[in-house]
């Protein structure tokens, strides 16, 4: 076998092996994830499986009308607890606030519909839904830090900041502050005395106060009683991630007006739960004018079963859908390894009748 034609034949089956690999990623993402159809996140999936780490199933529970069902009324059912005791405990006005990890524009679509559809069936006056991802304008790639980071770039959080002050917080709501106990003992979610750079591109950096709120000074109560008010909970696009806080919209937000003073409660990937049961002292402390609840359909997606907080309550067609999704990427290991035997088996044949 001259060097020439094993170049060749290297070359076929690599050609051979990238249309096998994009037709098993086309499987595994589907039709609606235009963006994270690619051969090189199919493969991450893969590792993840190799590793046993946890594998993506986004797109399979989005597609399926009964599991998407079963999580919207896990997550849902939350939601509405969290509305409820604000509205029920507070003068707050409450803004549902849509702002997505920027990986998927067409879920995203579905996810918006979702929520306003919540907000409507809510049926309160202070209640507003506010679809601020599809009303700035921004292209998707602007959107993200990278292809690898999907989390908000400097300019989005920028877009962000002004969208949200001039559609939400323009008015600047003032209440009479009273002090209470509950400000001594305020504590957000992150660590406290946090310093933590990430050496990833470009470089950032995270760093909280001694009441574990992402930060730069204390929580002021001359500024809580001399200001309009507001409340942030949400998920790492609120945080913000991957992102230096002066950059994201929280901080940029708060800088608008010296009459805005907001506490950002935000965490990665929590339940809607886990800010239910420090609402009472969060909202007793802070009394917030407005309660700005960041969502997206990545938090509704979480309320799958393999999630922690839901682990207990599994269904049998949940668990049906996970065997599927791991039948997939063991489908397609079987198949790259059949068809290079294949190939080169037929090769030698080749060869040999020669």
């Amino acid at each position: 076998m001259t060097f020439k034609y094993l170049i060749k034949l290297l070359l076929l089956n690599f050609v051979l092996s990238v249309f096998s690999i994009l037709y098993f990623s086309y499987n595994y993402h589907g039709e609606i994830n235009l963006i994270d159809k690619t051969i090189g996140n199919y493969l991450r999936e893969v590792g993840k499986y190799l590793k046993q780490e946890y594998v993506n199933k986004e797109t399979y529970i989005f597609k399926s009308l009964d599991i998407m069902s079963i999580v919207k009324k896990r997550y849902f059912s939350e939601l509405n607890d969290l509305i409820d005791y604000i509205i029920d405990n507070s003068d707050s006005e409450v803004a549902l606030v849509y702002l997505p990890l920027g990986n998927n524009i067409y879920m995203h679509r579905t996810g918006s519909r979702i929520f306003k559809d919540f907000v409507k069936d809510y049926k309160s006056d202070r209640l507003k839904y506010f679809d601020v991802y599809d009303s700035i304008d921004i292209s998707a790639h602007e959107y993200i830090i990278s292809k690898d980071d999907w989390h908000l770039s400097s300019k989005a959080n920028t877009l962000v900041a002004n969208y949200i002050y001039e559609n939400i917080l323009a008015d600047e709501k003032r209440s009479d502050y009273k002090l209470n106990s509950n400000l001594k003992k305020f504590e957000c979610f992150f660590p406290k005395n946090l310093k933590k750079s990430f050496h990833e591109k470009p470089f950032w950096g995270i760093r909280t106060n001694s009441q574990g709120c992402r930060r730069n000074s204390e929580i002021n109560v001359e500024r809580l009683k001399n200001s309009s008010r507001v409340l942030l909970i949400g998920d790492s696009i609120s945080v913000p991630w991957s992102i230096d806080y002066e950059k994201g919209f929280p901080y940029l937000l708060e800088n608008i007006s010296s009459n805005l003073y907001l506490v950002n409660l935000a965490i990665n990937t929590k339940s809607v739960r886990k800010f239910n049961l420090h609402l009472t002292f969060h909202l007793h402390a802070i009394q917030p004018n407005v309660v700005l609840i960041q969502v997206q359909i990545a938090q509704i997606l979480n309320y799958f079963f393999d999630v922690i907080w839901n682990k207990k309550k599994s269904y049998e067609i949940e668990r049906n859908l996970v065997n599927k999704v791991f039948l997939d990427i063991k489908k397609f290991l079987f198949s790259i390894a059949v068809l290079n035997t294949l190939f080169f088996y037929l090769v030698f044949l080749k060869k040999e009748k020669k």
